[in-house]
């Protein structure tokens, strides 16, 4: 499983971008890794930006993403 493997590896950021999620294309940003769980940071629908933190420091606008 990706996520976890990131979360082992000590990846401090997951960022998913799911066109085809259920309820509409949208993204879930993780964080915050610990014992290989992530916890959710920050999650919403295509249009909304996402907040990237340090070391980053980036909004992601994703109004521009295709809506597929």
């Amino acid at each position: 499983m990706k996520p976890e493997g990131c979360a082992t590896g000590g990846v401090p950021l997951y960022l998913l971008i799911d066109g085809l999620a259920p309820g509409g294309p949208a993204f879930t940003l993780h964080g915050a890794p610990e014992n290989g769980v992530y916890r959710v940071l920050d999650a919403g629908p295509f249009g909304e930006p996402i907040k990237l933190p340090a070391p980053f420091d980036l909004v992601i606008d994703t109004s521009e993403f295709p809506e597929t």
